[in-house]
C-alpha cells in the first residue's frame, strides 16, 4: 500500500499564505474544445514568410497546419485536440514458474 506524506502544519500555512497573496503560479488556461493551437515554430515560419500579416493567407496556412496535425496523429485527435491512444486489447499477463 502506498502512503503519501501529509504536509506539516507549517507547510500548509505557507501554501495558504501564498494562495492569498497570489504568489502561487496559476494554472495556464485550457484551450476550448475543438480548437487548434499553433506552435512557436509555426508562427515564426509564417512571420518569416510574410504570411502572418495577410489574414486570408494566414487562415489558409492555419487550416493547413490543422489538417496536417490530424493526419500526423495515427489514430486521429480527440475533441480536445490531443492525439488518441492506440486502440486494442490489453496484453495477457505472463505467468512464470508453472509447469
Amino acid at each position: 500500500m502506498r502512503t503519501f506524506k501529509q504536509p506539516s502544519k507549517f507547510e500548509s500555512l505557507i501554501l495558504k499564505v501564498k494562495a492569498l497573496l497570489g504568489l502561487q503560479k496559476p494554472e495556464p488556461p485550457k484551450p476550448p474544445k475543438g480548437t487548434f493551437s499553433l506552435t512557436v515554430q509555426q508562427v515564426a515560419a509564417m512571420k518569416a514568410a510574410g504570411i502572418w500579416n495577410d489574414p486570408a493567407r494566414r487562415d489558409r496556412m492555419i487550416r493547413r497546419y490543422a489538417t496536417e496535425a490530424v493526419e500526423r496523429a495515427p489514430y486521429g485527435l480527440t475533441k480536445d485536440g490531443v492525439p488518441k491512444k492506440k486502440p486494442g486489447r490489453k496484453p495477457k499477463p505472463v505467468v512464470r514458474g508453472r509447469k
